[in-house]
């Protein structure tokens, strides 16, 4: 078999050998963009998270929370739980710059408005850098502008309607109309005023005199926390 020349095996070795380390510097330089991209993108991640974590360690930095009070504020639609429990979590988070409860409500339970009322007071005495503002929209009436009350500013539009401060207990009597049917009532109580208010009963003074001051003294409540807001505004 006739051999190749010494010349061209020269050749094609060398265009081998360079093919080879062209291979290998292409891999190379592959693998430092590949390094150089990597070290890119964990610099800005890292960047990211640092500025974040200044901003308070949350996405979105400094804010101003809102919470709603809306419809009737009583145990079955729990308005003024779910209120509380939204500025429990406002007032817990160190981006909170200030909080709005955007109200809209006709009122309801003078018991658990109250109870809301004390506890905004608490939770800004905890955090008094925090500013409460109420902005109302279409009516903040009787308990809601009870729990109102305790906050730095109302906001209302010139349409919105405000105050009622002012307590009711209402009711039915069907005590002339079982009469008039023929209809004998049967009550047995243990205690004078345990029935008190029974619809189909008569009304009695006393009882009536005794409601009519529980009724005054929670309206004095009303007006004494209507003072202490306007006081402290």
């Amino acid at each position: 078999m006739e051999q190749e020349p010494r010349w061209e095996r020269q050749l094609i070795e060398k265009l081998a050998g360079a093919a080879l380390l062209e291979q290998k510097r292409t891999r190379q330089w592959k693998t430092f963009f590949r390094l150089a991209w990597l070290l890119l993108i964990g610099t800005l991640l890292t960047m990211f998270f640092w500025q974040d974590e200044q901003d308070g360690g949350k996405l979105g930095g400094k804010h101003t929370a809102v919470v709603s009070l809306e419809g009737v504020i009583d145990s079955d639609s729990n308005a003024s739980g779910r209120l509380l429990e939204g500025l429990e979590h406002a007032y817990n988070d160190r981006n909170t710059k200030g909080i709005i409860i955007r109200a809209n409500s006709p009122g309801g339970s003078p018991v658990l408005s109250g109870i809301a009322n004390d506890e905004i007071r608490r939770l800004k005495k905890l955090h008094p850098a925090i500013s409460l503002h109420v902005v109302v929209e279409e009516v903040c009436a009787s308990g809601c502008y009870y729990i109102a009350a305790a906050a730095d500013r109302i906001h209302v539009d010139k349409a919105s309607i405000i105050g009622s401060i002012g307590v009711v207990s209402d009711g039915f009597g069907f005590d002339k109309a079982i009469e008039r049917l023929g209809i004998e009532r049967r009550l047995t109580t243990a205690g004078s005023n345990k029935a008190m208010n029974d619809p189909f009963s008569p009304r009695d003074p006393q009882q009536q005199a005794i409601h009519q001051s529980l009724l005054d003294e929670i309206h004095q409540q009303f007006i004494a926390v209507v003072k202490q807001g306007a006081a402290a505004g």
